[in-house]
This record gives structure tokens, sequence and C-alpha cells, in this order.
């Protein structure tokens, strides 16, 4: 995994580049904004939409990936993911 730090009126950004899938379920979405946070010392984050695992978006299936995310303070992240 590649993280840039990128600065935008005082705000870190991490921009996150992998050659594969990166987050594909609650625990690595965790350990990969504890490593961004870790590394680069940012709660925003821009990531490619491929670097996501298209069952990590289906909420019917596993509704508790929400609660879960939700639980671990991670209301104050901002994702962007790109297509």
């Amino acid at each position: 995994m590649e993280i840039k730090k990128v600065v935008i009126d005082g705000i870190n950004i991490a921009l996150i580049r992998n050659d594969k899938v990166l987050i594909s379920d609650v625990q690595s979405a965790l350990d990969t904004m504890a490593t961004v946070q870790y590394e680069v010392d940012a709660k925003h984050i821009i990531i490619h939409k491929s670097l996501i695992s298209e069952d990590f978006f289906d909420l019917k299936r596993y509704p508790s990936k929400v609660y879960k995310l939700q639980g671990k303070d991670c209301y104050c992240w901002r994702f962007l993911y790109v297509y």
C-alpha cells in the first residue's frame, strides 16, 4: 500500500494506492484507517473504488458493518472513493 500525504487548507488527506483490493470487510477498513492515521496523521482518505470490494458495499447482506464502523468512533473520518 502506498500512502501519499496531501495538505489542503491545513487538512491532512491520505491518497491511497495499491495493486489489489485493500478493503473487503470491517476489519480491513479499520486496519487501513489505523495505518493512515499512524503514518500520515490523516482522517481524510481518497481511495480508488477498485481498492474496495463490491461486497463491502452490500449493506443488505451485512447490515452490521455500518454499526461496527460507527461504534469505533469512525464518524469523524471522511472517505472519498473515485472511479
